[in-house]
């Protein structure tokens, strides 16, 4: 864990490597902020092609679950952790998943397109390459 100062407060940052079942294993960084910590930012290494994915840090940062959604439907910082930890690690899955079969295993939320650069030259899917 380390601490960084974010403007008007301290922002906590801990980083693990996380077995992605069936894929390889991905590093991921969570950052939750003092005043702020049910609303943790989550990044991962790896291929940025998802559906589900910020443009922050060029498409680093995990959409694991709807900002409105409900309590009992994402995560709050009474859940802990290592319960975060664990959906970065099924959000990676379903993305590796996607990457390869085109089909998002678990409930998705509406999300506008992704554009830009980083889109275009994002990791391709499976069947892309094969066509290539």
């Amino acid at each position: 864990m380390r601490r960084n100062r974010d403007g008007r407060s301290w922002v906590h940052v801990y980083t693990a490597t996380v077995s992605v079942p069936g894929y390889e294993p991905r590093v991921v960084s969570v950052e939750v902020h003092r005043l702020d910590a049910d609303n943790p930012q989550v990044f991962a290494d790896g291929p940025t092609a998802s559906p589900h994915r910020w443009p922050d840090r060029g498409w680093r940062r995990l959409c694991i679950w709807y900002p409105h959604d409900p309590p009992e439907q994402r995560w709050v910082a009474d859940d802990g952790l290592l319960a975060l930890f664990g959906m970065a690690m099924q959000h990676l899955f379903r993305e590796a998943w996607w990457r390869e079969h085109d089909e998002w295993l678990g409930p998705e939320a509406p999300h506008q397109p992704r554009s830009g650069p980083t889109a275009e030259t994002a990791l391709p899917r499976a069947d892309a390459m094969e066509t290539a």
